[in-house]
C-alpha cells in the first residue's frame, strides 16, 4: 500500500499535469495573424488592376477584394474593410469596391485597408487611381412640373398662374440614367420682379401685374459641362 506521503506526491504531480495541459490548450493561446495579402477579382468595367492599384474607367464599376491572412491556422481570420475617403467610392463589409463618383482624381488617391480583427494590428492596403475615369455626360434634359399651388394649369411646358404667391415645383429629368453628374443649375431670364426660382427648381410668383415681354423663361443647365439645357415658360397674361 502507498504511504500517505507517496499519495500526497502523486496528487501533487496530477495537479501539475492538469495545469500544464490547461496551459497548452490552444483555446487559451490564440494564434494571431502575422500578415495579410489582398487579391483583386475582375473589374466589372473591363479596367485594369496593376501592382495593387485599380484604375476604373466608369462610374458604378465594382471590384471584389479578398483578404488572405497568415498563418492559415490563425484563430481569427476575419478583417475589417475601410476606405481613406468615401467621397468617390465605397467598400462593403465583404470587400466589394463600388465607384460612386469619379469626376476628377482626388489627391491623395483613395486607399482601401483590410485590418485584422484579432488585435494583432496587421493590415494590408489597396489603392484606387481615378485619373483615367471617363465620365458619362448628360445627353438630354426634360423638365416635368408638379401641381400649381393656386389650381392653375400647366400645358405643353407653359405655366399660367392665377395668383401672386403661387408656387410650382419643377423637376429636371436627366438622360442617360447613368450620367456621372446629374445635377443642374436653375435660372430665370428675369432676375428681378415677377418670379423667383430656387436652387431646387421651385418657382414662386412674386409680381404678376402685367405680362413681361416674351414671358419669363426658366432654364435648367447641366452641371457636367455638357452644355445641355431645358426650358420652361411662365405666362402671366391670365393673372387676376
Amino acid at each position: 500500500m502507498l504511504s500517505n506521503q507517496m499519495k500526497s506526491v502523486l496528487i501533487t504531480l496530477g495537479a501539475i499535469t492538469l495545469i500544464l495541459i490547461g496551459c497548452s490548450n490552444p483555446a487559451s493561446s490564440p494564434i494571431l495573424v502575422t500578415g495579410i495579402t489582398l487579391t483583386a477579382g475582375t473589374p466589372s468595367d473591363g479596367s485594369s488592376v496593376i501592382s495593387g492599384v485599380w484604375t476604373p474607367i466608369s462610374q458604378g464599376a465594382t471590384l471584389q477584394l479578398t483578404a488572405t491572412v497568415s498563418p492559415s491556422n490563425a484563430t481569427d481570420q476575419a478583417v475589417t474593410w475601410s476606405a481613406s475617403s468615401t467621397a468617390n467610392l465605397s467598400v462593403s463589409t465583404t470587400g466589394l469596391l463600388t465607384i460612386n463618383d469619379a469626376t476628377g482624381n482626388p489627391s491623395p488617391e483613395p486607399v482601401i485597408t483590410a485590418t485584422a480583427k484579432d488585435g494583432s494590428g496587421k493590415t494590408a492596403t489597396f489603392s484606387v487611381n481615378l485619373s483615367n475615369f471617363i465620365p458619362v455626360l448628360v445627353t438630354g434634359i426634360t423638365i416635368s412640373a408638379g401641381t400649381p399651388s393656386d389650381g392653375s394649369s400647366v400645358i405643353s411646358g407653359v405655366w399660367t398662374p392665377n395668383d401672386q404667391g403661387a408656387t410650382l415645383q419643377l423637376t429636371a429629368n436627366i438622360s442617360p440614367s447613368n450620367a456621372t453628374n446629374k445635377s443642374v443649375t436653375w435660372s430665370s431670364n428675369y432676375t428681378t420682379g415677377y418670379l423667383s426660382i430656387s436652387a431646387t427648381g421651385l418657382i414662386t410668383i412674386d409680381d404678376t401685374n402685367g405680362d413681361p415681354s416674351g414671358g419669363p423663361i426658366i432654364t435648367a443647365t447641366a452641371n457636367d459641362g455638357s452644355g445641355k439645357t431645358a426650358t420652361f415658360s411662365v405666362n402671366l397674361t391670365n393673372w387676376g
